[in-house]
């Protein structure tokens, strides 16, 4: 009979001890659950949306011919008098923004990343358009040499280029209508 109080007492802190491992195993369980689920709202909270805004200037050719002036004399004739025309360059400001993007996990270095890669593709495409036209009218309407090649030099150039992000894209969409 000593036996086998002995046996069911050693049977009874086997089952608590299995029983108390259990529940540590169930908590680990948790544990990693929970862990698992702020990793994931961290992820939520830096999802943004975001898009580029890049300030150009852009060169822009005022041209005008020289014109002739009837100017009457006091004898009560007239001369013509001519008038020279002139070129000027003038360097307009405009504001090129991108399109809405999204991005999980919003840093730095995304930041970055966005605002090298929407310069890039705007040089590629947008730059040669912009500055064709304006070469094009340097070459057919400037007369002297030295003034044609000296503004034959001038070129688009992006004066400040900006990332805005936002928690949804409802805010992102509102925001970027302001710059169109």
């Amino acid at each position: 009979m000593k036996i086998l109080k002995y046996n069911s007492i050693i049977l009874l802190v086997i089952t608590i001890l299995s029983c108390k491992n259990e529940v540590k195993r169930i908590d680990s369980n948790n544990e990693l659950n929970s862990s698992t689920q702020s990793n994931e709202s961290v992820a939520i909270k830096n999802k943004k949306f975001a898009y580029v805004v890049f300030i150009l200037e852009s060169p822009r050719l005022e041209h005008s011919e020289p014109t002739y002036m009837d100017v009457p004399t006091p004898s009560g004739g007239s001369n013509y008098k001519k008038i020279d025309g002139y070129d000027i360059v003038v360097w307009d400001k405009k504001a090129f923004t991108t399109g809405i993007v999204e991005i999980e996990d919003y840093n730095e270095d995304e930041k970055f990343k966005l605002l090298d890669k929407a310069e890039y593709e705007y040089k590629q495409i947008h730059y040669p358009l912009i500055d064709a036209t304006y070469e094009s009218n340097v070459l057919s309407k400037v007369r002297d040499f030295q003034i044609k090649e000296e503004f034959r030099k001038h070129r688009t150039k992006i004066i400040s280029r900006d990332v805005y992000a936002y928690d949804s894209y409802a805010e992102a969409s509102k925001s970027k209508n302001k710059y169109q």
